[in-house]
């Protein structure tokens, strides 16, 4: 009988935040596309992997992912405040 692999979330975003802020985009990315294989909708592993998109020098991608987590949780400030959201669309304020 076949049972599927228990995905410790929490622990895999606390990676994808720690190789962040080490800069290494890559394994934040494997990470974070492991987090989102288990959960699409999480909208901040979205906004995260959308940092690290832009930082990696894919900001038309970056602009998707956190458009994405800005629609599933549209009042969290800090997905705003990202660079590639803010290049791409001007500054755009929470709604009431």
């Amino acid at each position: 009988m076949n049972h599927p692999i228990a995905i410790d979330l929490p622990k895999l975003f606390d990676l994808a935040l720690h190789y962040i802020e080490e800069m290494d985009w890559t394994r934040a990315a494997e990470v974070l596309c492991k987090v989102l294989a288990a959960d699409p909708d999480n909208p901040d592993a979205l906004h995260l992997m959308g940092v690290t998109a832009h930082r990696a020098g894919l900001s038309e991608s970056a602009v998707g992912l956190i458009e994405r987590a800005i629609r599933l949780k549209p009042r969290e400030p800090r997905y705003y405040l990202d660079p590639a959201h803010s290049v791409a669309n001007g500054m755009h304020r929470m709604p009431n």
